[in-house]
C-alpha cells in the first residue's frame, strides 16, 4: 500500500532472509528490465534466472483492483488482485503474502 511504511529490519525476519535493501538502478534494469522508480510485479516476466523473492502486503489483495507501472513509470495499469496472484504464479513464483500494519512495523 502507497500509505506502508516499511522497516525493512524487522522485515526481514518476516519474509525470512538474511539482509533487506532496495535495489539500485543496475540491479534492477539488469535482473527486471526496469529503471528505478518503474519496479512493478508486471517486470516478474523479466526474471528469467527466479532472482527475486515475491512478497506481498495482504491487505493490499482485499481490493478488487490494484495500480501498476507497466514496466515504465510514465503510465498505470489497473488488474484485478486475483488476477495479479495468477500473473505472479505464472511466471514461476509463489510469493509470501504477508501482513504490514500501518506505522513502522511489519509482522507475518
Amino acid at each position: 500500500m502507497e500509505d506502508t511504511i516499511v522497516d525493512l529490519k524487522l522485515l526481514m525476519h518476516v519474509v525470512g532472509s538474511r539482509h533487506l535493501s532496495f535495489c539500485n538502478a543496475k540491479t534492477l534494469t539488469e535482473v527486471l528490465g526496469v529503471d528505478a522508480g518503474a519496479v512493478t510485479p508486471f517486470a516478474l516476466i523479466n526474471d528469467m534466472e527466479g532472482r527475486v523473492n515475491v512478497a506481498l502486503q495482504r491487505a493490499m489483495l482485499t481490493y478488487p483492483l490494484l495500480n501498476y507501472h507497466p514496466l515504465v513509470n510514465t503510465a498505470t495499469t489497473t488488474i484485478r488482485s486475483q488476477d495479479l496472484l495468477k500473473f505472479i504464479y505464472a511466471c514461476g513464483y509463489t510469493p509470501q503474502i504477508v501482513s504490514l500494519p500501518a506505522g513502522n512495523s511489519a509482522a507475518a
